[in-house]
């Protein structure tokens, strides 16, 4: 199962709560800002703290989070740190043409189809979480060729 950082604005939260339900009901851990960042936490450390965590971002971008600090710096941060995005992007939220994640494919998200949405993106994270057992197959292969040839060594 993949940890998920989710990036949204809290105008969004009861779109934002549907997804995250889901993907915890399918066995993900999944990182929130008002679950996960504590009274007395410096936010933004918090925040790096959490996504260096996750396998994964998912950034929600709407009319309400593209003007977000926050936002805004969890991207930053998250492409800085070279984290897998997956971008859901609101058919209304004009995105700048500069907008870094415009350079990564998106999914779009339609306030009237959310459940086309949802299928695609678990669909999405299923594909990954796979990568993610497969690799690990193939690191504990190549540690047990390791120690057999080192016992025979």
């Amino acid at each position: 199962m993949l940890n998920i950082f989710v990036s949204y604005s809290h105008a969004d939260s009861p779109t934002i709560d549907m997804f995250v339900n889901g993907l915890t009901g399918l066995g993900h851990k999944v990182f929130l800002d008002r679950y996960d960042i504590k009274p007395g936490d410096h936010i933004l450390q918090k925040a790096k703290s959490l996504i260096d965590q996750s396998d994964l971002v998912l950034v929600f971008l709407t009319k309400q989070s593209v003007h977000s600090e926050w936002v805004a710096a969890e991207v930053d941060y998250s492409l800085k740190a070279s984290k897998k995005i997956i971008p859901l992007v609101e058919d209304s939220a004009a995105l700048n043409p500069n907008h870094p994640i415009r350079q990564i494919r998106y999914i779009n998200v339609y306030p009237y189809e959310l459940n086309r949405t949802y299928a695609e993106l678990s669909s999405r994270i299923s594909e990954l979480d796979n990568e993610k057992i497969m690799a690990g197959v193939v690191i504990l292969g190549v540690a047990l060729l390791a120690a057999y040839a080192l016992s025979r060594g």
